[in-house]
């Protein structure tokens, strides 16, 4: 989980390129909506600084006028998502500027897509607001799915609203298991003073399947990508060699993000005595 860069282009902008092809009847009732619309979006920009997204009504059937909620969802179908319209401009600004660091919820999978963190199914008001729109790998987009939160403590941590990479929250330990290293991953409450914040980022840790798919790419970094390379520094300078080897391996991660996978599994390779002594390869 990371922060974002924060879109630039505002509601209007979207709303406007998204009808600007539609008839021009049709045009008239859209804009009829958009002093409301425009609303909706600072109504939802005040409670994600809140942390409360839960508190946000979805937009009922009769509050729309003489149009209806699927005109609004197929504004991001048939505008946003065509590449043969000035709208589209919105939808690959945004995924661009997650291409750096990937998808937003695992900081691992690389962002192929955008997500709306509340869900458009739900929120047809929201459907192109870009701040309604994060990038996603498409694994964390299909098990998310059409979350709604309930709760204080089901709501997702907003890459717009939200920035945690300067607290520890992610910690892992090596478990070997028929003699064989793995990683064990969990979510720490310890560096924050308030535990609402680490809740909810551990809600979201387990409903994303992070432990298990980060103990995956962990494997796979044991298994396919780094025996060869442990070996190699283990027999060239010994025990002191692999920690120290192991040690530069984790402060270049940790640097690019504390809270990867890649930097907890360095941290755990080098906390664990029965990996660093080499027995088990």
């Amino acid at each position: 989980m990371h922060s974002c860069q924060v879109p630039s282009y505002s509601f209007a902008n979207a709303y406007t390129w998204c009808i600007e092809d539609t008839q021009r009847r049709r045009q008239d009732l859209f804009n009829l909506k958009m002093g409301d619309l425009t609303g909706l979006c600072q109504l939802y920009d005040r409670k994600m600084n809140e942390h409360a997204g839960h508190e946000i009504v979805p937009m009922a059937a009769t509050d729309v006028g003489p149009l209806d909620l699927d005109d609004y969802r197929n504004l991001y179908e048939q505008k946003l998502l065509n590449k043969g319209l000035r709208a589209r401009t919105v939808y690959d600004d945004i995924l661009s500027a997650g291409l750096l660091r990937g998808c937003c919820y695992c900081s691992y999978g690389d962002a192929t897509e955008l997500d709306h963190l509340l869900p458009h199914s739900h929120y047809a008001e929201y459907v192109i607001y870009p701040k309604n729109l994060v990038p996603s790998c498409h694994r964390c987009n299909y098990i998310k799915d059409a979350f709604v939160p309930l709760t204080q403590p089901d709501n997702l941590i907003h890459p717009y609203f939200e920035d945690y990479s300067e607290y520890q929250w992610l910690a892992s330990e090596v478990i070997f298991l028929r003699g064989w290293p793995n990683v064990r991953y969990w979510v720490r409450f310890d560096d924050f003073e308030n535990a609402t914040i680490p809740a909810r980022i551990e809600h979201q840790f387990n409903m994303l399947e992070l432990p298990v798919r980060y103990g995956t790419q962990a494997a796979k970094e044991i298994n396919t990508r780094r025996v060869g390379t442990f070996r190699s520094v283990f027999r060239a300078g010994g025990r002191d060699g692999l920690v120290a080897w192991l040690a530069n391996e984790h402060q270049d991660q940790f640097r690019a993000n504390r809270n990867s996978w890649m930097t907890l599994a360095y941290r755990a390779f080098l906390e664990s005595p029965q990996f660093c002594d080499f027995g088990w390869a």
